[in-house]
Protein backbone atom coordinates (compact mmCIF):
# COMPACT_ATOMS: atom_id res chain seq x y z
CA UNK A 1 0.00 0.00 0.00
CA UNK A 2 2.59 2.38 0.91
CA UNK A 3 4.65 1.07 -2.10
CA UNK A 4 1.63 2.16 -3.84
CA UNK A 5 1.18 5.69 -3.00
CA UNK A 6 4.72 6.40 -3.10
CA UNK A 7 4.65 5.34 -6.94
CA UNK A 8 1.42 7.34 -7.27
CA UNK A 9 2.90 10.40 -5.88
CA UNK A 10 6.22 10.08 -7.71
CA UNK A 11 3.78 9.85 -11.00
CA UNK A 12 1.82 13.46 -9.89
CA UNK A 13 5.65 15.10 -9.60
CA UNK A 14 6.61 13.76 -12.85
CA UNK A 15 3.48 14.60 -14.06
CA UNK A 16 3.46 18.46 -12.72
CA UNK A 17 7.35 18.98 -14.01
CA UNK A 18 6.35 17.89 -17.69
CA UNK A 19 3.71 20.34 -17.48
CA UNK A 20 5.05 23.34 -15.98
CA UNK A 21 8.08 22.54 -19.03
CA UNK A 22 5.46 22.46 -21.85
CA UNK A 23 4.26 26.12 -20.34
CA UNK A 24 7.72 27.40 -20.52
CA UNK A 25 8.45 26.02 -24.05
CA UNK A 26 4.89 27.22 -24.91
CA UNK A 27 6.02 30.92 -23.38
CA UNK A 28 8.83 30.34 -25.29
CA UNK A 29 7.29 30.10 -28.86
CA UNK A 30 5.00 32.65 -27.85
CA UNK A 31 8.05 35.47 -27.14
CA UNK A 32 9.72 34.28 -30.24
CA UNK A 33 6.41 34.70 -32.52
CA UNK A 34 5.90 38.10 -30.81
CA UNK A 35 9.58 39.05 -31.71
CA UNK A 36 9.18 37.98 -35.05
CA UNK A 37 6.04 39.55 -35.51
CA UNK A 38 7.70 42.86 -34.26
CA UNK A 39 10.77 42.62 -36.02
CA UNK A 40 8.54 41.85 -39.30
CA UNK A 41 6.48 45.32 -38.75
CA UNK A 42 9.29 46.95 -37.63
CA UNK A 43 10.12 48.33 -41.47
CA UNK A 44 12.47 51.14 -42.04
CA UNK A 45 13.48 53.88 -44.92
CA UNK A 46 16.32 55.70 -45.04
CA UNK A 47 15.79 59.04 -45.71
CA UNK A 48 18.15 62.48 -45.28
CA UNK A 49 16.45 65.60 -44.10
CA UNK A 50 17.74 69.13 -45.62
CA UNK A 51 16.90 72.73 -43.92
CA UNK A 52 16.55 75.59 -46.69
CA UNK A 53 13.71 77.41 -45.20
CA UNK A 54 15.39 81.14 -45.41
CA UNK A 55 12.43 82.85 -43.25
CA UNK A 56 14.48 84.00 -40.59
CA UNK A 57 11.37 83.01 -37.81
CA UNK A 58 12.80 79.41 -38.82
CA UNK A 59 16.12 79.68 -38.81
CA UNK A 60 16.60 76.81 -36.06
CA UNK A 61 14.15 74.54 -35.36
CA UNK A 62 13.04 71.57 -33.67
CA UNK A 63 11.78 68.30 -35.75
CA UNK A 64 9.48 65.52 -34.06
CA UNK A 65 8.38 62.40 -35.38
CA UNK A 66 5.27 60.61 -34.27
CA UNK A 67 5.30 62.83 -31.39
CA UNK A 68 9.23 62.46 -30.35
CA UNK A 69 11.48 65.21 -30.71
CA UNK A 70 13.77 63.71 -33.26
CA UNK A 71 16.20 66.23 -34.60
CA UNK A 72 16.66 68.88 -31.79
CA UNK A 73 18.32 72.30 -32.82
CA UNK A 74 18.19 72.02 -36.63
CA UNK A 75 20.03 74.61 -38.21
CA UNK A 76 19.05 76.83 -41.18
CA UNK A 77 21.55 75.44 -44.03
CA UNK A 78 22.20 71.82 -42.49
CA UNK A 79 21.44 67.89 -43.83
CA UNK A 80 21.20 65.28 -41.52
CA UNK A 81 22.53 61.98 -42.29
CA UNK A 82 20.77 59.25 -44.07
CA UNK A 83 18.56 57.97 -41.07
CA UNK A 84 16.20 54.96 -40.19
CA UNK A 85 12.64 56.02 -40.13
CA UNK A 86 9.38 53.86 -39.81
CA UNK A 87 7.99 52.99 -42.89
CA UNK A 88 4.71 51.67 -43.99
CA UNK A 89 2.77 53.22 -41.18
CA UNK A 90 1.84 57.17 -41.56
CA UNK A 91 4.17 59.53 -40.13
CA UNK A 92 3.42 62.90 -38.07
CA UNK A 93 5.78 65.29 -38.35
CA UNK A 94 6.00 68.34 -36.46
CA UNK A 95 7.82 71.28 -37.07
CA UNK A 96 8.27 73.61 -33.49
CA UNK A 97 10.28 76.20 -32.07
CA UNK A 98 13.85 75.19 -31.20
CA UNK A 99 13.10 73.74 -27.34
CA UNK A 100 9.32 72.97 -27.30
CA UNK A 101 7.81 70.99 -24.23
CA UNK A 102 5.89 69.44 -26.89
CA UNK A 103 3.92 69.90 -30.28
CA UNK A 104 1.09 71.43 -29.29
CA UNK A 105 2.52 75.00 -30.89
CA UNK A 106 4.02 73.29 -34.07
CA UNK A 107 4.03 76.01 -37.06
CA UNK A 108 4.12 73.21 -39.61
CA UNK A 109 2.50 70.10 -39.54
CA UNK A 110 2.65 67.03 -42.11
CA UNK A 111 1.61 63.13 -42.57
CA UNK A 112 3.75 61.33 -44.46
CA UNK A 113 3.86 57.78 -45.84
CA UNK A 114 7.43 55.99 -46.26
CA UNK A 115 7.99 53.08 -48.44
CA UNK A 116 10.09 50.26 -46.56
CA UNK A 117 13.76 49.94 -47.79
CA UNK A 118 13.76 53.03 -49.91
CA UNK A 119 15.82 56.00 -49.80
CA UNK A 120 14.17 59.39 -49.27
CA UNK A 121 15.79 62.95 -49.76
CA UNK A 122 13.78 65.45 -47.93
CA UNK A 123 14.16 69.56 -48.25
CA UNK A 124 12.45 72.01 -45.98
CA UNK A 125 11.58 75.11 -47.64
CA UNK A 126 9.53 77.90 -47.53
CA UNK A 127 7.87 81.00 -45.24
CA UNK A 128 6.13 80.45 -41.94
CA UNK A 129 6.19 84.13 -41.04
CA UNK A 130 2.92 86.18 -42.34
CA UNK A 131 4.58 89.22 -43.29
CA UNK A 132 8.05 90.70 -44.40
CA UNK A 133 8.48 88.57 -47.31
CA UNK A 134 7.51 88.81 -50.91
CA UNK A 135 6.08 86.00 -52.03
CA UNK A 136 5.44 84.53 -48.66
CA UNK A 137 5.65 81.06 -50.76
CA UNK A 138 3.96 78.83 -47.86
CA UNK A 139 6.40 76.49 -46.06
CA UNK A 140 6.07 72.74 -47.03
CA UNK A 141 8.52 69.74 -47.09
CA UNK A 142 9.33 68.42 -50.50
CA UNK A 143 10.24 64.62 -51.19
CA UNK A 144 12.12 63.14 -53.38
CA UNK A 145 13.91 59.62 -54.41
CA UNK A 146 17.15 59.53 -52.63
CA UNK A 147 20.68 58.26 -53.36
CA UNK A 148 23.83 57.07 -50.60
CA UNK A 149 26.38 56.85 -53.38
CA UNK A 150 26.73 57.72 -57.17
CA UNK A 151 24.52 55.35 -59.34
CA UNK A 152 27.96 55.33 -61.75
CA UNK A 153 31.24 54.50 -59.97
CA UNK A 154 33.87 56.95 -60.58
CA UNK A 155 31.15 59.43 -61.33
CA UNK A 156 29.09 61.67 -59.22
CA UNK A 157 25.44 61.87 -58.90
CA UNK A 158 23.57 65.11 -58.35
CA UNK A 159 20.12 66.06 -57.42
CA UNK A 160 19.53 69.62 -58.19
CA UNK A 161 16.04 71.40 -55.82
CA UNK A 162 15.14 74.59 -56.83
CA UNK A 163 14.38 76.55 -53.11
CA UNK A 164 14.71 80.09 -53.89
CA UNK A 165 11.05 81.67 -52.78
CA UNK A 166 11.74 84.93 -54.85
CA UNK A 167 13.77 83.34 -58.12
CA UNK A 168 11.58 82.96 -61.07
CA UNK A 169 12.32 78.98 -62.99
CA UNK A 170 15.59 78.90 -63.90
CA UNK A 171 17.85 77.14 -66.92
CA UNK A 172 20.72 75.57 -65.35
CA UNK A 173 24.05 75.79 -67.73
CA UNK A 174 27.68 74.43 -67.78
CA UNK A 175 29.64 77.56 -69.19
CA UNK A 176 33.32 75.60 -68.92
CA UNK A 177 32.84 72.52 -69.94
CA UNK A 178 31.48 71.57 -73.44
CA UNK A 179 27.95 69.35 -72.30
CA UNK A 180 24.44 69.42 -73.14
CA UNK A 181 22.20 71.88 -71.06
CA UNK A 182 21.68 70.38 -67.78
CA UNK A 183 18.26 71.46 -66.13
CA UNK A 184 15.97 73.84 -68.54
CA UNK A 185 12.97 75.00 -66.56
CA UNK A 186 12.90 74.06 -63.00
CA UNK A 187 10.50 76.14 -61.14
CA UNK A 188 10.40 76.07 -56.96
CA UNK A 189 9.60 73.79 -55.05
CA UNK A 190 10.68 70.97 -57.70
CA UNK A 191 13.80 68.68 -58.28
CA UNK A 192 15.72 68.18 -61.49
CA UNK A 193 16.29 63.70 -61.25
CA UNK A 194 19.78 62.77 -60.58
CA UNK A 195 22.14 63.93 -62.96
CA UNK A 196 25.52 61.50 -63.22
CA UNK A 197 28.71 64.15 -63.62
CA UNK A 198 31.92 63.23 -64.11
CA UNK A 199 33.60 64.28 -61.35
CA UNK A 200 35.12 67.82 -63.15
CA UNK A 201 35.48 71.25 -62.30
CA UNK A 202 32.17 73.10 -63.43
CA UNK A 203 31.06 76.91 -63.85
CA UNK A 204 27.08 76.78 -63.90
CA UNK A 205 24.98 79.44 -64.70
CA UNK A 206 21.69 79.80 -63.60
CA UNK A 207 19.23 81.97 -66.37
CA UNK A 208 15.43 82.44 -65.93
CA UNK A 209 13.68 80.10 -68.37
CA UNK A 210 14.98 80.93 -71.96
CA UNK A 211 17.20 84.02 -70.88
CA UNK A 212 20.82 85.34 -70.04
CA UNK A 213 22.75 84.35 -66.53
CA UNK A 214 21.79 85.89 -63.64
CA UNK A 215 24.41 84.13 -61.41
CA UNK A 216 27.40 81.57 -61.73
CA UNK A 217 28.64 79.45 -59.56
CA UNK A 218 31.92 77.09 -59.71
CA UNK A 219 31.01 73.33 -59.16
CA UNK A 220 34.51 72.15 -58.21
CA UNK A 221 33.42 68.36 -58.02
CA UNK A 222 37.18 67.04 -58.71
CA UNK A 223 38.68 69.80 -56.01
CA UNK A 224 35.96 68.47 -53.74
CA UNK A 225 36.89 64.65 -54.59
CA UNK A 226 33.14 63.77 -54.99
CA UNK A 227 33.53 60.46 -57.47
CA UNK A 228 31.69 58.20 -56.78
CA UNK A 229 29.44 60.45 -54.14
CA UNK A 230 25.52 61.48 -54.51
CA UNK A 231 24.92 65.02 -53.70
CA UNK A 232 21.97 67.47 -53.89
CA UNK A 233 22.22 71.00 -54.71
CA UNK A 234 19.90 73.60 -53.89
CA UNK A 235 19.03 77.35 -55.01
CA UNK A 236 18.85 78.43 -51.48
CA UNK A 237 18.23 81.96 -50.14
CA UNK A 238 16.49 85.42 -51.77
CA UNK A 239 17.56 86.74 -55.18
CA UNK A 240 16.40 90.39 -53.31
CA UNK A 241 16.95 90.10 -49.87
CA UNK A 242 16.12 94.18 -49.08
CA UNK A 243 11.95 92.28 -49.89
CA UNK A 244 12.06 89.40 -48.12
CA UNK A 245 13.39 90.60 -44.00
CA UNK A 246 16.53 91.40 -45.55
CA UNK A 247 17.23 87.71 -45.38
CA UNK A 248 19.81 85.32 -46.99
CA UNK A 249 21.49 85.88 -50.23
CA UNK A 250 20.38 83.67 -52.83
CA UNK A 251 22.95 80.83 -53.89
CA UNK A 252 24.04 77.55 -54.52
CA UNK A 253 24.65 74.91 -51.80
CA UNK A 254 25.87 71.31 -51.52
CA UNK A 255 24.41 68.48 -49.28
CA UNK A 256 26.54 65.69 -48.86
CA UNK A 257 25.37 62.39 -47.87
CA UNK A 258 26.93 62.23 -44.50
CA UNK A 259 24.63 65.64 -43.80
CA UNK A 260 26.55 68.36 -41.88
CA UNK A 261 26.40 72.39 -42.90
CA UNK A 262 25.60 73.03 -46.48
CA UNK A 263 28.76 73.76 -48.79
CA UNK A 264 28.71 77.04 -50.52
CA UNK A 265 29.85 77.05 -53.95
CA UNK A 266 31.57 79.74 -54.90
CA UNK A 267 30.22 82.78 -56.89
CA UNK A 268 31.82 83.56 -59.99
CA UNK A 269 31.59 87.24 -61.23
CA UNK A 270 29.04 87.79 -64.39
CA UNK A 271 31.76 89.41 -66.49
CA UNK A 272 34.58 87.65 -66.02
CA UNK A 273 34.94 85.49 -69.14
CA UNK A 274 33.13 84.83 -72.46
CA UNK A 275 33.28 81.71 -74.41
CA UNK A 276 34.79 81.95 -77.40
CA UNK A 277 36.29 78.92 -80.22
CA UNK A 278 38.30 79.78 -82.93
CA UNK A 279 39.08 78.18 -86.15
CA UNK A 280 41.96 78.38 -88.44
CA UNK A 281 41.07 78.34 -92.36
CA UNK A 282 43.54 80.84 -93.51
CA UNK A 283 44.98 79.25 -96.84
CA UNK A 284 47.87 81.00 -97.05
CA UNK A 285 50.85 79.10 -96.58
CA UNK A 286 52.65 81.99 -94.88
CA UNK A 287 50.17 81.56 -91.95
CA UNK A 288 49.80 77.70 -92.20
CA UNK A 289 50.92 77.71 -88.38
CA UNK A 290 50.81 80.09 -85.99
CA UNK A 291 50.53 81.66 -81.83
CA UNK A 292 47.45 83.22 -80.89
CA UNK A 293 47.87 85.50 -77.90
CA UNK A 294 45.22 87.64 -76.09
CA UNK A 295 46.43 90.38 -73.94
CA UNK A 296 50.33 89.98 -74.28
CA UNK A 297 49.92 86.31 -73.23
CA UNK A 298 50.40 83.12 -75.99
CA UNK A 299 46.32 81.63 -75.57
CA UNK A 300 47.23 79.28 -78.59
CA UNK A 301 50.55 78.61 -79.49
CA UNK A 302 51.29 76.26 -82.56
CA UNK A 303 47.93 76.95 -84.34
CA UNK A 304 47.56 74.92 -87.47
CA UNK A 305 45.95 75.52 -90.77
CA UNK A 306 42.55 73.42 -90.33
CA UNK A 307 42.51 72.93 -86.92
CA UNK A 308 39.83 74.35 -84.00
CA UNK A 309 40.36 75.31 -80.12
CA UNK A 310 37.26 74.01 -78.07
CA UNK A 311 35.51 76.47 -76.61
CA UNK A 312 37.39 78.57 -74.14
CA UNK A 313 37.49 81.22 -71.53
CA UNK A 314 38.59 84.75 -72.61
CA UNK A 315 37.86 87.61 -70.45
CA UNK A 316 34.71 90.02 -71.33
CA UNK A 317 33.25 93.28 -70.37
CA UNK A 318 36.39 95.15 -71.57
CA UNK A 319 38.49 95.74 -74.96
CA UNK A 320 40.78 92.86 -75.27
CA UNK A 321 43.95 92.71 -77.86
CA UNK A 322 44.20 89.83 -80.14
CA UNK A 323 47.69 89.10 -81.94
CA UNK A 324 48.70 86.76 -84.32
CA UNK A 325 52.62 85.69 -84.75
CA UNK A 326 54.67 83.22 -86.39
CA UNK A 327 55.19 79.71 -84.19
CA UNK A 328 57.61 80.68 -80.98
CA UNK A 329 57.70 84.51 -80.96
CA UNK A 330 59.03 85.62 -77.74
CA UNK A 331 56.93 88.36 -77.89
CA UNK A 332 53.93 89.99 -80.42
CA UNK A 333 55.93 93.09 -81.64
CA UNK A 334 56.33 91.74 -84.88
CA UNK A 335 52.96 90.73 -85.06
CA UNK A 336 51.51 89.76 -88.63
CA UNK A 337 47.97 90.49 -87.23
CA UNK A 338 46.84 92.39 -84.25
CA UNK A 339 42.59 93.22 -83.49
CA UNK A 340 40.97 94.50 -81.15
CA UNK A 341 37.58 93.08 -79.73
CA UNK A 342 35.22 93.61 -76.86
CA UNK A 343 33.47 90.38 -75.65
CA UNK A 344 30.06 90.33 -73.89
CA UNK A 345 29.91 88.20 -70.62
CA UNK A 346 28.21 84.76 -70.44
CA UNK A 347 28.10 84.77 -74.28
CA UNK A 348 29.32 82.41 -76.95
CA UNK A 349 31.62 83.66 -79.96
CA UNK A 350 32.46 81.66 -83.06
CA UNK A 351 35.69 83.51 -84.27
CA UNK A 352 37.35 81.57 -87.58
CA UNK A 353 40.75 83.35 -88.73
CA UNK A 354 40.71 83.58 -92.55
CA UNK A 355 42.38 85.09 -95.54
CA UNK A 356 45.69 85.74 -97.15
CA UNK A 357 48.71 87.57 -95.26
CA UNK A 358 51.31 87.39 -98.29
CA UNK A 359 52.13 90.42 -100.46
CA UNK A 360 52.05 88.39 -103.60
CA UNK A 361 51.06 85.69 -104.97
CA UNK A 362 47.61 84.92 -104.33
CA UNK A 363 44.62 86.27 -106.49
CA UNK A 364 43.01 87.41 -105.19
CA UNK A 365 44.90 88.51 -102.31
CA UNK A 366 41.68 89.03 -99.61
CA UNK A 367 42.95 90.70 -96.43
CA UNK A 368 43.25 88.38 -93.36
CA UNK A 369 41.14 88.99 -90.79
CA UNK A 370 38.98 87.48 -87.55
CA UNK A 371 35.47 86.90 -88.56
CA UNK A 372 33.16 87.00 -85.44
CA UNK A 373 29.90 85.45 -84.86
CA UNK A 374 28.59 86.40 -81.47
CA UNK A 375 25.80 83.13 -81.05
CA UNK A 376 28.13 80.44 -81.04
CA UNK A 377 26.59 77.29 -79.43
CA UNK A 378 28.48 74.76 -77.51
CA UNK A 379 25.30 72.02 -78.35
CA UNK A 380 22.45 71.61 -80.61
CA UNK A 381 19.63 73.77 -78.82
CA UNK A 382 17.11 71.06 -79.81
CA UNK A 383 18.56 67.75 -78.61
CA UNK A 384 17.07 65.97 -81.64
CA UNK A 385 18.56 67.88 -84.00
CA UNK A 386 22.01 69.10 -85.84
CA UNK A 387 22.81 72.61 -85.58
CA UNK A 388 25.11 74.05 -88.45
CA UNK A 389 26.77 77.06 -89.00
CA UNK A 390 28.23 77.91 -92.60
CA UNK A 391 30.90 80.00 -93.25
CA UNK A 392 32.59 81.17 -96.38
CA UNK A 393 36.29 81.52 -96.41
CA UNK A 394 37.02 80.24 -99.60
CA UNK A 395 38.98 83.49 -100.51
CA UNK A 396 38.38 82.91 -104.63
CA UNK A 397 34.94 81.51 -104.73
CA UNK A 398 31.96 83.72 -105.47
CA UNK A 399 28.89 83.92 -103.58
CA UNK A 400 27.03 80.56 -102.99
CA UNK A 401 24.00 78.68 -102.53
CA UNK A 402 24.12 75.51 -100.59
CA UNK A 403 21.43 73.32 -101.92
CA UNK A 404 20.58 69.72 -100.52
CA UNK A 405 20.54 66.83 -103.32
CA UNK A 406 19.53 63.89 -101.40
CA UNK A 407 16.95 65.07 -99.39
CA UNK A 408 13.87 67.20 -100.90
CA UNK A 409 13.95 70.32 -98.48
CA UNK A 410 14.46 74.05 -99.19
CA UNK A 411 17.81 75.69 -100.34
CA UNK A 412 19.91 75.62 -97.22
CA UNK A 413 22.03 78.37 -97.73
CA UNK A 414 21.31 81.33 -100.21
CA UNK A 415 23.59 83.93 -101.41
CA UNK A 416 26.68 83.22 -98.99
CA UNK A 417 29.36 85.66 -100.10
CA UNK A 418 32.96 85.40 -98.53
CA UNK A 419 33.46 86.47 -95.08
CA UNK A 420 29.62 85.86 -93.99
CA UNK A 421 27.89 83.78 -91.90
CA UNK A 422 24.81 82.07 -92.31
CA UNK A 423 23.33 81.18 -89.26
CA UNK A 424 23.00 77.96 -87.50
CA UNK A 425 20.95 75.38 -89.70
CA UNK A 426 18.56 72.93 -87.05
CA UNK A 427 18.79 69.87 -89.14
CA UNK A 428 17.47 66.57 -88.72
CA UNK A 429 20.45 64.04 -88.29
CA UNK A 430 20.26 62.74 -91.53
CA UNK A 431 23.03 61.66 -94.08
CA UNK A 432 23.23 64.81 -96.70
CA UNK A 433 24.38 65.39 -99.68
CA UNK A 434 25.23 69.02 -100.51
CA UNK A 435 25.68 70.75 -103.75
CA UNK A 436 28.14 74.05 -103.68
CA UNK A 437 26.63 76.49 -106.71
CA UNK A 438 27.50 79.93 -108.17
CA UNK A 439 24.10 81.96 -106.84
CA UNK A 440 21.36 80.85 -108.96
CA UNK A 441 23.49 78.90 -111.15
CA UNK A 442 24.24 75.05 -111.24
CA UNK A 443 26.68 73.30 -108.83
CA UNK A 444 30.44 73.05 -108.79
CA UNK A 445 30.94 71.04 -106.21
CA UNK A 446 29.14 68.13 -104.16
CA UNK A 447 29.90 66.74 -100.50
CA UNK A 448 28.73 64.34 -98.46
CA UNK A 449 27.52 65.34 -95.29
CA UNK A 450 26.85 62.27 -93.13
CA UNK A 451 25.36 63.54 -89.72
CA UNK A 452 23.96 60.33 -88.91
CA UNK A 453 26.53 58.13 -89.88
CA UNK A 454 28.78 60.23 -87.77
CA UNK A 455 26.19 59.87 -84.73
CA UNK A 456 25.75 64.22 -84.59
CA UNK A 457 22.26 64.07 -83.39
CA UNK A 458 22.85 66.48 -80.23
CA UNK A 459 25.80 68.60 -81.27
CA UNK A 460 26.54 72.03 -82.90
CA UNK A 461 28.92 72.56 -85.68
CA UNK A 462 30.51 74.76 -88.20
CA UNK A 463 30.62 74.08 -91.47
CA UNK A 464 33.50 76.52 -93.16
CA UNK A 465 34.35 76.42 -97.11
CA UNK A 466 37.72 76.34 -96.96
CA UNK A 467 40.74 76.20 -99.47
CA UNK A 468 40.82 77.80 -103.01
CA UNK A 469 38.78 76.67 -106.70
CA UNK A 470 41.95 77.60 -108.28
CA UNK A 471 45.04 76.46 -106.61
CA UNK A 472 47.30 77.54 -109.71
CA UNK A 473 46.63 81.16 -109.37
CA UNK A 474 47.16 81.20 -104.97
CA UNK A 475 50.82 79.67 -105.03
CA UNK A 476 49.60 76.11 -105.68
CA UNK A 477 47.68 76.21 -101.79
CA UNK A 478 45.12 73.46 -101.05
CA UNK A 479 42.20 72.99 -103.07
CA UNK A 480 38.72 74.05 -101.98
CA UNK A 481 36.69 71.70 -99.60
CA UNK A 482 33.59 71.62 -96.71
CA UNK A 483 35.19 71.03 -93.40
CA UNK A 484 33.34 70.71 -90.20
CA UNK A 485 34.40 71.94 -86.84
CA UNK A 486 33.35 70.40 -83.85
CA UNK A 487 32.84 71.86 -80.45
CA UNK A 488 35.94 70.56 -79.37
CA UNK A 489 39.61 70.78 -79.80
CA UNK A 490 41.32 68.95 -83.10
CA UNK A 491 41.40 69.04 -86.81
CA UNK A 492 38.72 70.15 -89.12
CA UNK A 493 37.00 67.20 -90.91
CA UNK A 494 36.66 67.24 -94.60
CA UNK A 495 33.79 66.16 -95.82
CA UNK A 496 33.90 63.91 -98.67
CA UNK A 497 33.98 65.08 -101.67
CA UNK A 498 31.43 63.56 -104.65
CA UNK A 499 32.28 63.10 -108.51
CA UNK A 500 29.10 63.84 -110.27
CA UNK A 501 28.74 61.84 -113.52
CA UNK A 502 25.12 63.56 -114.57
CA UNK A 503 25.60 66.95 -115.82
CA UNK A 504 23.32 69.60 -115.44
CA UNK A 505 20.15 70.70 -118.06
CA UNK A 506 21.22 74.18 -119.14
CA UNK A 507 20.01 76.88 -116.82
CA UNK A 508 16.89 78.71 -118.18
CA UNK A 509 16.02 75.74 -120.83
CA UNK A 510 12.37 75.76 -118.23
CA UNK A 511 10.49 77.54 -116.21
CA UNK A 512 8.32 76.93 -113.07
CA UNK A 513 5.00 78.84 -112.38
CA UNK A 514 3.04 79.84 -109.97
CA UNK A 515 5.31 78.73 -107.04
CA UNK A 516 4.15 78.56 -104.30
CA UNK A 517 1.25 76.77 -106.22
CA UNK A 518 -2.05 75.72 -105.05
CA UNK A 519 -4.27 73.79 -107.41
CA UNK A 520 -1.14 73.20 -109.78
CA UNK A 521 1.70 74.52 -111.59
CA UNK A 522 3.29 74.55 -114.86
CA UNK A 523 6.58 74.24 -116.53
CA UNK A 524 7.55 76.00 -119.61
CA UNK A 525 10.28 74.88 -121.69
CA UNK A 526 11.67 74.93 -125.23
CA UNK A 527 12.45 72.35 -128.16
CA UNK A 528 15.81 70.88 -126.83
CA UNK A 529 13.52 69.56 -123.86
CA UNK A 530 11.33 67.68 -126.04
CA UNK A 531 10.83 64.19 -124.82
CA UNK A 532 12.48 64.78 -121.08
CA UNK A 533 10.75 62.63 -118.23
CA UNK A 534 9.26 64.54 -115.18
CA UNK A 535 8.85 63.18 -112.21
CA UNK A 536 7.34 64.54 -109.38
CA UNK A 537 8.45 63.46 -105.48
CA UNK A 538 7.42 64.11 -101.87
CA UNK A 539 9.70 64.84 -98.84
CA UNK A 540 10.23 60.86 -98.09
CA UNK A 541 11.42 60.52 -101.71
CA UNK A 542 8.30 58.95 -102.96
CA UNK A 543 7.62 59.49 -106.57
CA UNK A 544 4.15 60.90 -106.84
CA UNK A 545 3.75 62.38 -110.27
CA UNK A 546 5.22 61.10 -113.73
CA UNK A 547 4.98 63.21 -117.16
CA UNK A 548 7.06 63.21 -120.60
CA UNK A 549 7.72 66.93 -122.05
CA UNK A 550 6.24 66.37 -125.25
CA UNK A 551 7.48 67.55 -128.59
CA UNK A 552 5.57 70.13 -130.12
CA UNK A 553 4.07 71.60 -126.77
CA UNK A 554 6.02 74.07 -124.76
CA UNK A 555 3.91 73.90 -121.41
CA UNK A 556 3.24 71.12 -119.18
CA UNK A 557 0.70 70.97 -116.20
CA UNK A 558 0.75 69.51 -113.02
CA UNK A 559 -2.40 69.09 -110.56
CA UNK A 560 -1.74 69.74 -107.14
CA UNK A 561 -5.17 69.91 -105.36
CA UNK A 562 -5.00 66.25 -103.99
CA UNK A 563 -1.27 66.97 -102.03
CA UNK A 564 -0.74 67.60 -98.63
CA UNK A 565 0.59 71.09 -98.43
CA UNK A 566 4.54 71.29 -98.37
CA UNK A 567 7.76 70.98 -100.00
CA UNK A 568 7.99 69.15 -102.97
CA UNK A 569 11.13 68.35 -105.64
CA UNK A 570 10.66 67.98 -109.35
CA UNK A 571 13.27 66.43 -111.60
CA UNK A 572 13.75 66.68 -115.17
CA UNK A 573 15.77 63.86 -117.09
CA UNK A 574 16.99 63.68 -120.35
CA UNK A 575 20.13 61.59 -122.11
CA UNK A 576 22.31 62.13 -118.98
CA UNK A 577 21.84 64.99 -118.13
CA UNK A 578 19.33 66.10 -115.16
CA UNK A 579 18.03 69.37 -113.36
CA UNK A 580 15.92 69.33 -109.98
CA UNK A 581 13.60 72.60 -108.66
CA UNK A 582 11.51 72.48 -105.76
CA UNK A 583 7.98 73.56 -105.22
CA UNK A 584 6.22 74.40 -102.57
CA UNK A 585 2.76 73.48 -102.22
CA UNK A 586 0.06 75.76 -100.19
CA UNK A 587 -3.37 74.51 -98.37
Amino acid sequence: MKQGCKQSRLGWVVLVLNRNKMVKNLKFLLALLLLWQVQATAQTARVQIIHNAADLAADTVDVWVNGVRSIPNFAFRTATPFLNLPAGPLLNIHITGQGAADTMNAAFVKRITLAPNQTYVVVASGIVSQTGYSPATAFDLFIAPGRETAATAGQTSVLVFHGATDAPAVDVNERSVPVPQLIPNLSYGNFAGYTNLAPLNYTLGIAPTGGNDIARFSAPLQTLGLADSAIVVLASGFLNPAQNSNGPAFGLFVARAAGGPLQALPAVPLNQTARVQIIHNAADAAADTVDVWVNGVREVPNFAFRTTTGFVNLPAGNEIVIHITIPGATDTSNAVFSKRLTLNAAERYVVVANGIVSPTGYSPATAFDLFVFNQGREQANNPAQTDVLVFHGSTDAPAVDVNELSVPVPALVANLSYGNFAGYLGLAPLNYRLGIAPTGANNIAQFDAPLQTLNLGGTALVVVASGFLNPAQNSNGPSFGLFVAAPTAGPLLALPAVASSVRSIAAGSFKVFPNPARDAFEISYNNALAGAQLSLIDIQGRVLRTASLEPGNDRLRLATNDLAPGVYVGRIEQAGQASSFRVLVQP
